[in-house]
C-alpha cells in the first residue's frame, strides 16, 4: 500500500453509491463512488470498491463529514496464463462529523 504524496480531503458527503463508468477503448463498468463538498465549495469524487465497505461499516449517510486519503495498492491478475500487474485505489477513511438524523 502506498500513501506517499497523498493528502487528506475532508468534506460533506453529497452523493454515494454505485456509478457506471466508460473509459476509452474499454467496456463500461460499475464502481462505488463518494462525492464530497469541501469547506471551500469544491466537489471531489472518489471511486473504489473498498469505499462501499467503509460506508457500510461506519454507517455513513449523505450530510456526514468524512476525511479520505487515497492511496494505491498493487496486485497481480492472471488471465489465459499471462500474469499482469494492476493497481487499485485504497483509502484511509475517517468519519469527522455526523449529520443530524
Amino acid at each position: 500500500m502506498d500513501f506517499r504524496g497523498a493528502r487528506r480531503v475532508v468534506g460533506k458527503v453529497i452523493s454515494l453509491g454505485v456509478i457506471k463508468l466508460k473509459k476509452p477503448k474499454k467496456d463500461p463498468f460499475e464502481i462505488y463512488a463518494i462525492t464530497l463538498r469541501t469547506k471551500d465549495g469544491d466537489e471531489q469524487q472518489f471511486r473504489g470498491y473498498e469505499l462501499e465497505q467503509h460506508v457500510e461499516k461506519n454507517r455513513v449517510a449523505i450530510g456526514d463529514t468524512i476525511g479520505l486519503k487515497r492511496g494505491r495498492q498493487q496486485f497481480w491478475v492472471t488471465r489465459n496464463g499471462i500474469r499482469n500487474e494492476k493497481s487499485r485505489n485504497i483509502y484511509d477513511f475517517q468519519v469527522v462529523e455526523r449529520a443530524r438524523r
